[in-house]
């Protein structure tokens, strides 16, 4: 919209400098060129301070996908390795040793719900991966 304003304008100050100065007058494709130059660089700044805004949005975006990707990356890692160590180093030890059923029960329901979890994770847009 800036842009056709900027072009309206521009034909009307050619139709002025026309008018008031004569077709055939040699000035005249002169200020329209001193003109048309000006608003260009005026149009050409506007892109340029746009596209920076906009590329600046894009990073700060960007930044924030990156920490939160870290964020979710350490959250996976810990709930793997609960449920690794609670089924596979835990509860194998304590029904070596012959503890109790519960403490057994406990350890082994602690991996599968880890289990669980990572799957849900997964499953509902909330894995790293």
């Amino acid at each position: 919209m800036k842009t056709t304003k900027t072009m309206m304008r521009l034909a009307a100050t050619g139709m002025a400098v026309t008018v008031f100065a004569g077709c055939s007058t040699p000035k005249v494709g002169q200020v329209l060129g001193k003109i048309a130059s000006t608003e260009v660089s005026k149009v050409q700044t506007e892109i340029q301070t746009q596209y920076t805004q906009a590329v600046e949005n894009c990073f700060t975006t960007l930044d924030g996908m990156r920490r939160d990707l870290a964020g979710e990356t350490r959250t996976a890692i810990v709930l793997a390795l609960t449920g690794v160590i609670a089924g596979s180093v835990i509860a194998p030890t304590l029904l070596a040793s012959n503890a109790a059923k519960s403490a057994v029960a406990g350890w082994t329901s602690l991996s599968g719900a880890t289990n669980a979890a990572q799957f849900s994770r997964d499953r509902f847009g909330r894995s790293p991966s």
